[in-house]
């Protein structure tokens, strides 16, 4: 069963990684700041429609939010892996224009 904590510290790692501060946050999903304060330190439970308001405003989905914290979620893991991609493709030489 993963806590209450690992699930706070989850949004906060997702907002933080989206450019959102606690306040915006909250905002978009309908409650003060102060109670989402308590979402990311883990004092507080949240029910299923409070996780699908997190998910829908971090935009990520409700697994992202219940992955382990050392687990990047998928849109982190595509990003890394593009930039892998596009570093391989510039090592390769481009053919030459000539028509030998």
């Amino acid at each position: 069963m993963i806590s209450t904590t690992t699930i706070g510290q989850r949004v906060a790692m997702i907002r933080v990684h989206r450019m959102v501060t606690q306040a915006e946050l909250a905002a978009a999903i309908g409650v003060s700041r102060s109670m989402m304060h308590l979402i990311e330190y883990g004092h507080t439970l949240i029910r299923l429609d409070m996780a699908k308001r997190l998910a829908a405003a971090l935009h990520c989905t409700i697994g992202d939010l219940l992955l382990p914290l050392d687990t990047p979620t998928p849109r982190v893991r595509l990003r890394r892996r593009s930039k892998r991609a596009l570093s391989e493709q510039a090592s390769v030489p481009l053919a030459s224009p000539q028509g030998d």
